[in-house]
């Protein structure tokens, strides 16, 4: 992984700044350096530096949609209540309450792929009193331990439940195998495996740390970091940037315009990382990375 043909080609709209990027080297920094998200330790997935450039049409290619439309609205995944206490996915319990026929089994694992967030709600509890949540690896190390709370709402009608949801974030060189979660009150236990595999197909995912809400400024200090998985090794992936500025908004829907074009290629494990730094230059909007092939994309703010 000594150059940076692996995961960006000359020409882009993203202008790569890294040099040699072996796994035992930093890249270039930004002057002044900008704090790196912290990724597993063990990753060999390649890493590199790139900045956001002006648009370039012309790297649209045939048979790429020159707009993006689609409607505004969503907002977070509510946790709905149920009897047992139990581990559940926001989805999950949304599937329960609603009656789905698609409902996933909330007792079976839960299974996902690198790149990857997940939210995990407590439901059944005790409203009045605290849960401890942990997460446990594949090799029995504690990785992260939380206490969530009692809930400001504890009316017994309530629907759904405000009490936190315990986050995860599993990234390229992160352990795959069987994680156990378990959430704890008085003497009472839940417990749901969490199933790490390694992406069978293209994905992106943004990573913020500390978790932010996908918004960065225009400071020429800002970054922005992507986590890959599931890539070809034996060739690059095609990425493509939609931009939407103000009076994109019209009726309900959201207008993007292509952007540009990018090609990443993953390492030995189909894993990559880039950092993108923002410049004061850089347009103002929201900004779509996409492979419409793989059904894959991030979405981040440059305010």
């Amino acid at each position: 992984m000594g150059s940076t043909a692996g995961i960006l080609t000359a020409g882009t709209a993203l202008l790569l700044t890294c040099g040699a990027c072996a796994s035992t080297e930093e890249p270039p920094r930004a002057s002044p350096p900008v704090e790196r998200p912290t990724t597993a330790a063990g990753s060999n997935a390649p890493r590199h530096e790139a900045v956001l450039e002006d648009p370039n049409p012309a790297q649209r290619p045939a048979g790429i949609d020159q707009q993006l439309r689609s409607p505004v609205g969503g907002g977070g995944d509510p946790c709905y209540e149920q009897q047992k206490f139990s581990l559940q996915t926001p989805y999950e319990t949304e599937a329960q309450e609603y009656g789905y026929p698609d409902a996933p089994d909330p007792r079976e694992p839960h299974t996902d792929s690198i790149p990857f967030h997940g939210s995990f709600c407590v439901v059944g509890s005790d409203r009045s009193r605290q849960v401890t949540v942990t997460l446990t690896s594949p090799s029995g190390k504690v990785l992260k331990r939380r206490d969530l709370p009692p809930e400001y709402d504890q009316s017994a009608s309530e629907q759904v439940t405000d009490r936190e949801q315990f986050d995860m974030r599993f990234l390229p060189g992160d352990e795959e195998g069987a994680y156990t979660l378990t959430a704890a009150q008085g003497d009472r236990r839940a417990t749901r495996k969490i199933e790490v595999t390694r992406a069978a197909k293209p994905r992106i995912f943004l990573v913020t740390d500390p978790p932010s809400d996908g918004a960065f400024t225009r400071t020429g200090t800002g970054r922005i970091t992507f986590a890959f998985g599931g890539l070809p090794t034996t060739g690059p992936t095609d990425f493509y940037l939609y931009h939407s500025g103000s009076g994109a908004q019209q009726d309900g829907f959201l207008t993007r315009n292509f952007h540009s074009t990018y090609k990443v290629t993953g390492g030995p494990t189909g894993t990559a990382f880039l950092d993108l730094r923002i410049t004061p230059s850089a347009q103002a909007g929201y900004y779509y990375l996409v492979n419409p092939k793989w059904g894959t994309g991030v979405l981040w703010q440059v305010k």
